[in-house]
């Protein structure tokens, strides 16, 4: 709701205030406007991110600017093409990162063999879930160590495994929500990009994963309009959005009962258990 209302603020934010020349030098509404938008795209928040996107949507919806301000709508098509770790994760992302250093540090303390240089300062959370997952684990299974320490860093193992599933998790929830609504203000702008993969993706993880059922009803409507806009577009991906809505639909039996061919058995007039 409040996205909704900050939306339609935005279309009078932007109007020339009345009985005011704007000279050349002079900024017009809508570009110190879009400047603020730019500072929440620029950040790493995915709240702010995510609120901006909704905000920008309801705005197109309303009243799409006209011309469209390119420096808005570039910086809205980076965001969905960025990787980006963020804001919200960084305590979590941080305290993990040290403990697997200290567990990496531990590990060429006694000596075991691993890749140690591809595990370097910078580290992604893939790298993470590989090295204290099949990495340590074969490392601690094949090599002979005193049986406290062997259990001392299957413990640590365990304990930053189940650390970085957590931020991995919590990551991802950020990603499809922020990515929707950022894919929704493409669409409300009509601004879509030459190739859909950005477009398309965001919208159906949404529609698959998101947990708030009001921005997965958004990203529902968003997916519909997306449709709409490619009717004549070449390549259509249309039929490929229809026939994944359609598996999507037909994965879940308690929504959608499976269909069991079951052979039909005659029975002939001589089976019938009657006594001639």
């Amino acid at each position: 709701m409040a996205a909704r209302m900050l939306g339609l603020l935005s279309c009078y934010i932007v109007r020339p205030a009345p009985g005011v020349l704007y000279t050349p030098e002079m900024e017009p509404p809508i570009e110190c406007y879009v400047k603020v938008l730019l500072v929440y795209l620029n950040s790493k928040s995915a709240i702010q991110r995510l609120v901006t996107g909704l905000v920008v949507a309801e705005w197109g919806k309303l009243c799409p600017p006209s011309p469209l301000p390119t420096n808005l709508t570039s910086r809205v098509l980076g965001c969905l093409t960025e990787n980006v770790y963020y804001d919200e994760i960084a305590l979590s992302f941080t305290r993990l990162l040290q403990d697997t250093r200290d567990f990496i540090a531990t590990l060429k303390h006694y000596k075991l063999p691993f890749d140690h240089e591809q595990y370097g300062k910078v580290l992604t959370l893939e790298q993470i879930q590989q090295l204290t997952g099949p990495v340590s684990s074969q490392l601690l299974a094949s090599n002979k160590l005193k049986p406290k320490v062997a259990e001392s860093l299957e413990e640590r193992r365990r304990a930053i495994q189940g650390a970085v599933s957590q931020t991995a998790s919590d990551q991802q929830l950020f990603t499809v929500s922020t990515q929707a609504a950022l894919v929704g203000a493409v669409l409300m702008l009509k601004c879509l990009p030459e190739k859909l993969s950005h477009i398309v993706k965001p919208l159906m993880e949404s529609v698959k994963r998101e947990k708030n059922e009001i921005l997965q009803a958004l990203s529902a409507t968003h997916l519909a309009r997306l449709v709409d806009l490619c009717v004549e577009r070449t390549p259509c991906p249309n039929s490929k959005i229809i026939t994944n809505l359609c598996t999507l639909l037909r994965s879940d039996p308690e929504f959608t009962p499976r269909i069991v061919d079951l052979e039909n058995s005659s029975v002939g007039s001589s089976d019938s258990g009657v006594e001639s």
